[in-house]
């Protein structure tokens, strides 16, 4: 794994509230494991992006990745999910960073302008039509969000 460093964040100028929509091809989704989820390309087919918000916005962008909440909650505001930034891979650039090499190994270099998703800040859930969704990026400048409903 990559080392953080003041200089890690040097490319990216923007993050996206984002909602990854899983296809769970699965009815229990309790019973994917890690080797299920790589297999089934993490289920990820989906999403949802919100309002970009700049890198350059935030007063510590290393600590105020790390420290942020990010919280799950339905159409009612109650709390399904909620995980710090730390949750993935320890550090959401850590997630950036292994991405970037992963992509290199395979002959692929990011270009400005391109997107990464990081994955998901909760466990996977399988919505039902009618259901709604919000995600809030607490500890962030705003304290953006992004919904969805499903039909």
């Amino acid at each position: 794994m990559p080392t953080i460093t003041p200089t890690s964040i040097r490319h990216l100028s923007r993050i996206y509230p984002f909602i990854e929509l899983p296809d769970l091809m699965e009815d229990y989704p309790s019973r994917l494991t890690g080797a299920s989820l790589v297999y089934l390309n993490v289920v990820a087919r989906l999403g949802v992006l919100g309002a970009p918000l700049d890198v350059a916005s935030l007063p510590s962008p290393l600590d105020t990745l790390a420290d942020m909440t990010v919280r799950l909650v339905d159409a009612n505001g109650k709390e399904l999910d909620t995980a710090k930034g730390t949750a993935i891979l320890g550090h959401p650039i850590d997630a950036v960073l292994w991405l970037v090499e992963d992509l290199q190994r395979a002959g692929i270099t990011l270009k400005k302008g391109d997107l990464l998703s990081l994955g998901s800040f909760s466990k996977p859930l399988a919505p039902k039509a009618g259901d709604s969704a919000k995600v809030i990026y607490e500890g962030l400048p705003g304290t953006p969000s992004v919904s969805v409903r499903f039909r």
